[in-house]
């Protein structure tokens, strides 16, 4: 059986938080972007240029590895397998994202980027197209801005940009925009998934939580995904 997140990931498209690079390990990786606000104030209040670098790189060839940690009712995170997500072609409508958790192969994911946002949903190579998708990013970010999420049974989604903050992870230390999922379950209490993209670099940290019910009790999981490696294969 799937550990509780997988399943989790699975369902909610999590591949919207864990697709993309370090800046810290490859200059290579990052690339130019228009689809943030120059506005002076915002980025006076920043004082980082770099934000108006693309954060969501989709580059063919790209993969990316994330150290994992699953945390459960509260004990001490234990080490998962890694993640791994690969840009692994170009079909119309968008780029497929294949996704692994150790050894199981997640479905893969369609994800559109556009200048006004950032789109996953299932990828379906024959038939008709998902109708589930997530607009992950919206464009341009401002702290404080939020949108509607997924349609969720028993439950709300709202994802709001909740600052410019100073992330660390095995691959270095990165200036990131910190995106909030807010879920709200309609029998009550709600989880927050975070998750992190740099500048010109993309997703560089996510923390997952869930709350499933097992015979009337809640029970409660958390894994963190933090970028370790990233490789760039030339198409």
């Amino acid at each position: 059986m799937k550990h509780p997140i997988a399943r989790l990931a699975a369902s909610s498209l999590a591949i919207g938080s864990l697709a993309t690079v370090g800046l810290g390990l490859l200059a290579g990786c990052g690339s130019s972007w228009t689809g943030l606000s120059s506005t002076p104030s915002v980025l006076e209040a920043l004082s980082l240029p770099s934000a108006m670098a693309d954060p969501y790189p989709l580059d063919l060839g790209r993969t990316w590895v994330y150290h994992s940690l699953d945390q459960n009712d509260g004990e001490a995170p234990q080490v998962a397998p890694d993640q791994k997500f690969s840009v692994s072609q170009q079909v119309l409508g968008g780029m497929v994202i294949s996704r692994s958790y150790g050894n199981w192969e997640a479905p893969p994911t369609l994800a559109r980027k556009t200048a006004e946002s950032v789109v996953l949903s299932r990828y379906i190579a024959s038939g008709p197209p998902a109708t589930d998708s997530i607009t992950i990013l919206r464009f341009p970010l401002f702290v404080g801005e939020s949108w509607p999420g997924r349609q969720l049974v028993g439950a709300t989604e709202r994802i709001e940009v909740a600052g410019f903050e100073s992330v660390d992870v095995p691959a270095g230390r990165f200036e990131a925009w910190h995106l909030q999922h807010h879920l709200t379950y309609a029998a009550g209490g709600g989880d927050t998934l975070d998750y992190w993209y740099a500048p010109g670099v993309g997703m560089v940290q996510a923390i997952e939580r869930a709350t499933m019910l097992s015979g009337g009790q809640a029970h409660h999981y958390q894994v963190t995904a933090s970028l370790a490696t990233c490789s760039v294969t030339p198409n």
